[in-house]
């Protein structure tokens, strides 16, 4: 026979494993859209981030398509749905996979420029974090444990569509989320 305060604790602690159980379930990623496109071609994935400052998720580059036409990469890019493509200013995170090392490089984007600050490897989901203050100021930030970042200026500090794509790789977007 089980005592008032033996059936508590059993309770407590049944209550804490299955708190336990669940939670470790729910912090399972979530692939909000998966790329797959062969050398050559191009998939886009677009989501409204109007009044948005902050954009966290996951990249998880799988594989990439090296042929001759096109780089094999990934985008997670914030832009203004008003400005015509040409006028494209965009800004955020680019992953490049790089064929004679097998990684996948990671850069900071902004216009027609990268500048690359971080490396991991392919099968490999990297937490990013991107996030802009009301000066224009982007920080990209990548990696969880040991995180990089990379500061700069918004030329164009307007925003209201997060733009995910990639062109010659197979790549998961995951648990992404504007805030």
């Amino acid at each position: 026979m089980v005592s008032a305060s033996g059936r508590v604790r059993l309770a407590l602690a049944c209550g804490t494993a299955l708190i336990a159980c669940c939670s470790r379930a729910g912090a399972q990623d979530t692939e909000t859209w998966r790329c797959s496109a062969a050398n050559g071609h191009y998939e886009e994935y677009l989501i409204d981030i109007a009044g948005k400052t902050t954009i966290t998720g996951r990249i998880n580059m799988h594989s990439a398509d090296f042929g001759s036409r096109w780089t094999s990469i990934a985008k997670v890019s914030i832009e203004d749905s008003k400005r015509s493509s040409a006028e494209c200013d965009c800004a955020g995170l680019v992953a490049t996979g790089i064929s004679d090392r097998t990684v996948v490089d990671f850069a900071l984007e902004l216009g027609h420029e990268e500048q690359s600050f971080a490396q991991s490897e392919f099968e490999k989901p990297i937490t990013f974090r991107i996030d802009i203050d009301p000066q224009g100021l982007m920080t990209v930030r990548i990696g969880k444990t040991h995180p990089h970042e990379k500061v700069a200026t918004l030329r164009h500090p307007q925003r209201d569509t997060l733009h995910l794509s990639c062109s010659g790789a197979d790549v998961s977007f995951l648990n992404i989320d504007a805030h």
